[in-house]
């Protein structure tokens, strides 16, 4: 089964700041993208994504961090995209916003899909990858983050 490294190397060092009282933790997509080009051994499945999404929050919640988690941006049309990775996306980004996890949500999925085809992304908010996004979907993910109650 396939181990996600952030909750482990990349939440550690962030959890490790001095003062730290807020953190966004999104993960999952180049591991569901990527992951047809993995060895057989290294299977992606919905519990792992979300296991290693639960651990953060704990890491987070033992460290005194608000963590907020970002469901997961759409990237049909990047060249490892296929149809099941639409699924696997849709799943993790449902079980992000019923919040039994214990932290707050940000819809970044909802912010920057394309209208007329929700499983990619506006074209407006894309890099040409179809997977990363540019300038200005970076700010349009910095707008979904509630500022207000971020003290």
């Amino acid at each position: 089964m396939l181990q996600t490294c952030p909750p482990v190397s990349i939440l550690r060092d962030v959890l490790g700041i001095s003062g730290l009282s807020h953190a966004i933790v999104q993960m999952g997509a180049n591991d569901i993208c990527f992951h047809h080009h993995w060895r057989v051994e290294d299977e992606m499945s919905l519990d792992a994504l979300c296991g290693a999404m639960r651990s953060a929050v704990v890491a987070g919640q033992a460290a005194g961090v608000q963590l907020y988690l970002g469901t997961l941006a759409p990237f049909k049309g990047h060249w490892g995209f296929v149809p099941e990775d639409e699924v696997v996306r849709q799943a993790v980004n449902a079980w992000v916003r019923q919040g039994e996890h214990g932290a707050e949500v940000l819809d970044f999925d909802a912010a920057l899909r394309a209208p007329s085809d929700p499983a990619a992304l506006h074209p407006a908010y894309r890099w040409i990858d179809a997977l990363h996004l540019n300038d200005q979907g970076y700010q349009r993910m910095a707008d979904v983050v509630p500022l207000a109650r971020i003290h």
